[in-house]
């Protein structure tokens, strides 16, 4: 039951009134601006008779800005010729009053060039008099369109929030990393100068400067010493690790034999293995060729995992460093560090190299001290352009991995841009190549695709806006080739209509334009050093278990 009034007061301010009689379900609430009843009449019988809806009749400028300012309409109907007062004046009060109402114009004398523009100042519709059967199509087109916008609205109402609650947490969490980082450097500062005149003065008595010592007082000197040194390295690995989460550990390489340096570690190293009465072998492949390295570094890693093997190995075990080219990756160098120690257990060996994390109970390559040391040994492994990963057995022991480069090119990874904007490119382009990354350019997402057949790359940074192929399809296409590949979306729609349909093909990492160059590269440096990038799943091939962040 549909219920129609028409407002026929004179007087300055009309008062609008409405027929009483009430719908038996409530409606959509319909607005008809018509100064001619016959008019009224026809289009209140062509809605009654398929829609159930509650529809005011208004005849004038006064009535029609009334009733806008009085309540809220579902829909507004509008005559486009009215004596003193334009549809489009009519339109521009509706829309201002409530921008998100479709209005659709019900005319006798429109043009296609008046309704053209008609449509173009906001309007929703338009219906001539003459076909008023095509007018319950048209309404309900225009409700199917409101309500599909109003949900739209409600869905990216939410994601704002939801992001802005992520933006929230993210800048909460950067805050408190810094506030550790903070502390990590402040701390280690503090100890480590009160710790060094603690071992000096140490050394000075166990060298007799300070007179002469009985051999039990030597003998706890040389313990204070030594736990002095496991302070100390302690102390560095906490600086180290400030080092990389800030991005300032900037590492110089040199080619080097890798075959002498693990020659002068297994060397070192000896005395302590045949004190626990294990066996310290070394096998090289002869011919190895020199590699770019930062020695320290790489002596820290070796050493780091020599000190485990022997640590969790038992008497009358074995420890084993190999060094050759690797089977399936003839531009690595493999290194690997082997113990029949009691093995790790399988849930623990995902997580060994993250940071602070210590197994409990077993071989626990990371039992003692503050867990940064294989943390840290991936990290200088990372940084040289190569990998790490533990196989293991509980009961027969486990097997560490290395593989470095075998030239300076492949210590970086591939890098490709995907954007339309040329000025966008060369920034990114010329920004990424000081810092060494070997860097690609496609100008649209069909070219990006051809790029990534011809050399995949180890990381996409994708624009989303794109001619021919969008960003989201053309992630859609990675994620069918390339997997997990990492993609930055550099994008400056980061809450529009493209950025949900990307939501479908995630993971991603999300760099809002415009950026800064500090954000760019924090944000690609992040990225290229995770556990998931394809460079690190290339340097993996043939081995059989990966370690992921």
């Amino acid at each position: 039951m549909s219920a129609v009034s028409l407002a026929t007061d004179k007087s300055p301010t009309p008062h609008l009134r409405r027929s009483a009689a009430p719908s038996l379900k409530a409606g959509p609430r319909f607005l008809l601006l018509e100064d001619d009843a016959n008019d009224t009449e026809l289009i209140r019988r062509a809605l009654k008779a398929e829609l159930n809806c509650d529809l005011l009749a208004v005849y004038d400028r006064d009535t029609y800005e009334a009733a806008l300012r009085q309540s809220k309409f579902d829909l507004v109907l509008c005559d486009y010729c009215l004596p003193g007062f334009g549809g489009l004046e009519a339109l521009a009060f509706a829309r201002q009053c409530f921008p998100e109402v479709p209005v659709i114009f019900v005319s006798g004398g429109i043009g296609e060039e008046i309704a053209i523009g008609g449509l173009k100042a906001g309007a929703t519709d338009y219906v001539l008099k003459n076909h008023l059967e095509r007018l319950v199509r048209a309404v309900r087109r225009a409700l199917k369109e409101r309500s599909e916008r109003a949900r739209r609205k409600r869905a990216e109402t939410r994601m704002l929030r939801f992001q802005n609650r992520l933006v929230e947490a993210n800048k909460d969490l950067l805050r408190r990393n810094q506030e550790i980082q903070g502390f990590y450097h402040t701390l280690s500062h503090e100890l480590k100068t009160p710790l060094t005149s603690a071992l000096e003065f140490i050394s000075i008595l166990l060298d007799g400067l300070a007179g002469p010592l009985e051999a039990r007082q030597r003998e706890y000197l040389s313990i204070a010493h030594s736990s002095c040194d496991q302070l100390r390295l302690c102390i560095d690995d906490l600086l180290d690790a400030t080092r990389l989460e800030t991005g300032k550990m900037v590492l110089e390489f040199k080619p080097a034999s890798l075959a002498i340096l693990a020659q002068e570690i297994v060397r070192s190293m000896a005395r302590k293995a045949e004190s626990k009465g294990i066996q310290l072998a070394l096998e090289i492949r002869p011919n190895l060729p020199d590699v770019p390295l930062n020695q320290h570094r790489i002596t820290q890693v070796i050493t780091n995992l020599l000190n485990n093997a022997i640590k969790y190995t038992p008497p009358g075990g074995r420890v084993r460093v190999t060094l050759q080219p690797h089977g399936t990756q003839p531009d690595f160098i493999q290194l690997t560090v082997s113990d029949t120690g009691c093995g790790i257990p399988r849930p623990e060996r995902q997580r060994i190299f993250d940071r602070l994390y210590q197994v409990r109970n077993g071989d626990a390559a990371t039992e003692q001290g503050i867990g940064l040391g294989l943390y840290l040994c991936r990290e200088l492994v990372r940084l040289h352009g190569g990998s790490i990963h533990v196989d293991s057995e509980l009961g027969k022991g486990s097997i560490f991995t290395v593989l470095l480069p075998r030239t300076q090119q492949s210590q970086h990874g591939n890098v490709l841009i995907i954007d339309d904007d040329p000025d966008v490119l060369e920034m990114l382009c010329s920004l990424l190549a000081t810092e060494q990354y070997n860097v690609h350019t496609a100008c649209d997402g069909e070219e990006g695709l051809r790029e990534m057949r011809r050399q995949p790359a180890d990381i996409v940074i994708l624009d989303l806006a794109m001619p021919k192929l969008s960003g989201p399809d053309t992630l859609k296409v990675l994620r069918q080739n390339w997997g997990p590949v990492p993609v930055i979306l550099h994008t400056g729609f980061a809450d529009g209509d493209l950025m949900k349909k990307a939501l479908a093909y995630s993971p991603f990492t999300l760099l809002a334009k415009p950026s800064t160059t500090d954000q760019i590269l924090h944000t690609v440096r992040k990225v290229y050093r995770s556990g998931d990038t394809a460079i690190w799943r290339r340097n993996h091939l043939g081995i059989p278990q990966l370690v992921a962040n």
